[in-house]
């Protein structure tokens, strides 16, 4: 009985259009007519507005790039009588970055020289169309479409994308969103003086991946999850993604071709009330095919930054042991990570705040299926890949506002594999110093 009444709670919830939702029950009086001991049913709902305008603001660090960002939405809960939704979004943001190329003419508003500006269009609806599925699966289909203007010191590029994703949960714990298809088309602009430097190095794999091209793929996505929101045991969390973009249209740009296989579990050990620690393995694989020679930059790996190893800043790690000296992020076709921290609640305010601590070590990588010879030492070797992670350790603060987390971590490399072998161990080869610390600001947890 309880477990049909938390179901009837949860999918009345997920519809989205009620405020507020009572279920109660009533006993019927036993008489000379009725004998058996029953109770009444009653469901009331109180409907939410039909219409809402959402306004949004954001101040991001993305390894020690400063930006703003905004969005403007309208969501309309119940457009065709069936709780299906349809929001209309506008998103910008600016950012400050460094200009790879130098060059005099970057366009700057008060001190960014990037932005980005663009429309998005999606409409959900609780139903897989030509299929008869139970409504206790919990069918959802969604249709997006997008447009996306960035402007960069280094390039300009115009991202157009249409997708539909089909999603269910056979079990409590599990979710599958089958994507069928995602069209994405990408043109890219470079200026002359990051197409000259491009030319420079003579790098075929980094001409190919800030070359305009289309992707058209198809995706699967499985996830698995013990966590219960109401208790707090230990729980672990398990997605993984598969993708395969064949070439679906004979078109003028260059079709991406590839395969892509990746995932990511987490296990999460309560300590006690106050503390936890987590356990985190990520890794992935992308194998391009016929007349690619690289993953597109979009879809290819990266390492570094507030979710992935800390200690360096956004996609600055690897590809292995290369040195980066061209001061361009770096992308890969293989990334291994793992994570391990230890959360631990440091205050709780009157107002329903609390301040955590953490303390934590990331270890990772990316590297290039193929040799890249304008990246020596940047190509996957079996033997090599512990040698070859980088470390980095640190401590952190969350605020934890309950509706959102603000995180601080502050990170210093423990181990380098751009350094000469024998000499990767950062500290018994070097002083300690404030320039080594690497600042990451974000919004929740970084798994």
């Amino acid at each position: 009985m309880q477990e049909k009444l938390d179901y009837t709670y949860r999918k009345l919830q997920e519809l989205n259009i009620f405020k507020f939702i009572n279920i109660y029950f009533t006993e019927v009086p036993i008489d000379s007519t009725q004998d058996k001991y029953l109770l009444d049913l009653f469901i009331q709902l109180t409907p939410t507005d039909k219409m809402d305008l959402t306004l949004e603001s954001e101040a991001t660090n993305t390894g020690g790039n400063i930006g703003l960002a905004g969005s403007v939405s309208y969501r309309n809960k119940n457009i065709f009588k069936g709780a299906e939704i349809l929001e209309l979004k506008f998103r910008g943001g600016l950012e400050a970055i460094p200009n790879f190329n130098d060059s005099v003419d970057e366009k700057k508003f008060l001190f960014f020289n990037t932005y980005e500006i663009g429309p998005e269009l999606s409409l959900s609806f609780r139903k897989i169309p030509f299929f008869n599925i139970s409504p206790y699966l919990n069918p959802k289909t969604a249709l997006t479409l997008g447009y996306n203007y960035q402007y960069r010191p280094d390039y300009i590029r115009s991202v157009t994308n249409f997708s539909v994703n089909f999603s269910g949960s056979p079990t409590k714990r599990t979710r599958m969103i089958l994507t069928l298809p995602e069209i994405n088309s990408v043109k890219v602009n470079l200026s002359p003086g990051f197409q000259s430097k491009l030319e420079a190095l003579n790098d075929p794999r980094l001409f190919y991946t800030y070359d305009t091209h289309v992707i058209s793929s198809v995706r699967f996505t499985y996830i698995n999850s013990n966590q219960n929101l109401t208790s707090n045991r230990n729980f672990i969390f398990f997605r993984i993604n598969g993708e395969y973009a064949p070439k679906l249209f004979d078109i003028k740009y260059n079709p991406a071709e590839f395969y892509k296989l990746d995932f990511d579990i987490s296990y999460h050990q309560n300590v006690n009330k106050y503390n936890n620690v987590v356990f985190r393995l990520a890794a992935g694989v992308g194998v391009p095919f016929g007349n690619s020679t690289a993953l597109p930059f979009e879809k290819s790996f990266f390492a570094g930054g507030a979710n992935s190893v800390r200690a360096w800043n956004a996609r600055t790690l690897g590809p292995g042991s290369y040195k980066n000296t061209v001061n361009i992020e770096q992308s890969g076709d293989i990334k291994i990570e793992s994570n391990v921290e230890y959360r631990s609640e440091i205050l709780r305010l009157s107002n329903g705040m609390i301040i955590e601590g953490a303390t934590f070590v990331d270890a990772g990588n990316i590297w290039t299926l193929n040799e890249d010879i304008s990246r020596p030492d940047g190509q996957f070797q079996f033997g090599h890949t512990i040698e070859e992670l980088g470390i980095g350790g640190g401590f952190g603060l969350r605020f934890n506002f309950s509706f959102f987390i603000l995180r601080l971590d502050a990170a210093v490399k423990l181990r380098d594999p751009s350094l000469e072998i024998g000499n990767r161990w950062v500290y018994p080869n070097q002083k300690f110093g404030i320039s080594d610390v690497t600042f990451n600001l974000a919004i929740g947890y970084p798994f």
